[in-house]
């Protein structure tokens, strides 16, 4: 059963395009939008294991979840998280913030 406060994931989203330096700063700015709501819900996704583990508490092998298991699905939500920041900031660092852009 899915937590209350738990968002639904939509994992994995779709590689960032291999060429950034297509589209104008519109187009550029659009996609680091959108690479930001991801990583927000990645973080949300992240406090969510992070709160249901704490909750279930860690009581050896006799818990429904297995420590091993705990700590596969906390490194794999990481990941994730990790993923989407590095998609996140290579976009906006490929951004022009100097002035120098057609606007």
């Amino acid at each position: 059963m899915v937590h209350p406060t738990c968002a639904p994931a939509r994992l994995p989203n779709p590689p960032p395009p291999p060429h950034r330096s297509k589209g104008g700063p519109a187009a550029l700015a659009m996609q680091a939008a959108a690479e930001v709501s991801a990583l927000k819900q990645a973080y949300h996704a992240v406090a969510c294991v992070r709160k249901l583990l704490q909750r279930q508490g860690m009581r050896g092998s006799d818990g429904p979840i297995s420590r091993f298991e705990a700590e596969a699905l906390v490194a794999l939500v990481s990941a994730e998280f990790e993923r989407r920041m590095r998609a996140a900031e290579a976009t906006l660092a490929s951004m022009p913030f100097d002035g120098t852009a057609d606007a």
